[in-house]
């Protein structure tokens, strides 16, 4: 919640300590990807973010590899029934979880309208999904012959689930690919006093910070702009990793060390 509150409102974005606790400044608003544009016709982007919406549920993916497998996503395509049957019983019965699970749903309502479809946005909107599969579910689960169907086709999807799941060998993760992950872990990187590396790719050392993490401590003393608040970049260094030129070669290479080469730059 703080985290949605302070990438999307500037003016809140700013290193905040709470007892032994810090929360430091966010690089970047997160604003433009996490909510419509209110440039133009707002209402024509609402529709289209709720049509997004509706489509991310019934396709059962939002399209990023580590929310959802396709085909499978936050809930089973078979409880699509359970989800439409929990919310007209709910309509008609009214008891007071009914109505708080109607609240919840009026509540969600701003998050469906103006903030963009992944699972990871609309997680407030999962609960009150789920809860209206639970009561689906309930309305006819005292049926014995019913509990085995669903406890059986539960069974079959996670069977199903784990085996897509276990068996992913070149899924790409953000942008990175687990293929390339693994090569970087044979490098045995922190065996080297330093590993040079020489790249346009302005991310490489995020990358490898994904990749290879290292202790948040370390990082913060061996970073661009040690422990400093202000300066919160990483370009060219951290842990034993240094940035050099392969256009200027006077910088001093240290005894057992590794130096990595962008093929792609011309050098």
């Amino acid at each position: 919640m703080i985290f949605a509150i302070r990438s999307n409102i500037s003016g809140l974005n700013k290193t905040t300590h709470i007892f032994i606790w810090t929360y430091p400044k966010l690089l970047s608003s997160r604003a433009s990807e996490s909510m419509i544009s209110f440039d133009g016709n707002i209402l024509h982007s609402i529709a289209k973010n709720v049509l997004d919406g509706i489509h991310m549920f019934l396709n059962n993916s939002d399209g990023f590899s580590w929310n959802s497998i396709p085909g499978i996503g936050a809930y089973y395509p078979i409880m699509l029934p359970f989800l439409i049957i929990g919310i007209l019983v709910s309509l008609h019965r009214r008891n007071l979880v009914d109505k708080l699970l109607m609240l919840g749903f009026v509540s969600a309502i701003p998050i469906i309208l103006v903030v963009t479809p992944n699972y990871n946005h609309w997680i407030f909107v999962h609960f009150i999904v789920l809860s209206f599969i639970a009561v689906g579910i309930n309305e006819i689960f005292m049926n014995k012959k019913v509990q085995l169907a669903i406890i059986l086709s539960y069974g079959i999807l996670f069977l199903n689930f784990s085996s897509i799941y276990f068996n992913q060998h070149n899924v790409s993760v953000y942008q990175y690919d687990v293929d390339v992950a693994k090569k970087v872990k044979k490098l045995g990187i922190d065996k080297y006093k330093k590993v040079y590396f020489d790249t346009t790719d302005i991310h490489f050392l995020v990358m490898i910070r994904d990749l290879v993490p290292v202790s948040p401590y370390r990082y913060q003393m061996t970073k661009n702009n040690p422990n400093s608040k202000k300066y919160l970049e990483v370009t060219s260094k951290f842990g034993n990793y240094q940035m050099i030129d392969s256009n200027n070669l006077n910088t001093d290479i240290e005894g057992k060390s590794m130096v990595l080469l962008d093929v792609k730059k011309d050098t």
